[in-house]
Parts: structure tokens; C-alpha cells; sequence
């Protein structure tokens, strides 16, 4: 794995970690507001994950079911 590739996997491993502590909120967070919010953001961190493993071509990263 070169040095680019591993800056990028960190990356993408950096963003899943923000979402699950996202969907963490989500979870225990009682105001409507503030589900929506956290959900929201954990949807964006998601997305820019899927985003940075589709330039890279991250073969873990398969179709939302």
C-alpha cells in the first residue's frame, strides 16, 4: 500500500468513525431536533466515506441495501 493509499484508507476510516459516533447520538438523543440533526450528519459522514472509497476504488465498499 503506498503512502497516498494509506492517508486515504485513514481518511475513510476517520469519516466511518464520525458517523458511528453519530448514529451513537442519534440513539440516545430524545428531542425530534436533535435526531434529525445527528441523523443528518451521520448520513453526510457516510456519504463522504462512500465518496473518498469510490475514488479509491475500495473493493469493501458495496451497494447500500
Amino acid at each position: 500500500m503506498t503512502q497516498s493509499n494509506e492517508r486515504e484508507q485513514k481518511e475513510i476510516e476517520y469519516w466511518l468513525a464520525r458517523e458511528k459516533a453519530a448514529r451513537a447520538a442519534l440513539d440516545i438523543a430524545i428531542h425530534p431536533a436533535a435526531k434529525y440533526s445527528h441523523h443528518v450528519l451521520a448520513e453526510r459522514y457516510a456519504d463522504r466515506a462512500w465518496s473518498l472509497a469510490e475514488a479509491t476504488s475500495d473493493p469493501s465498499f458495496g451497494p447500500s441495501l
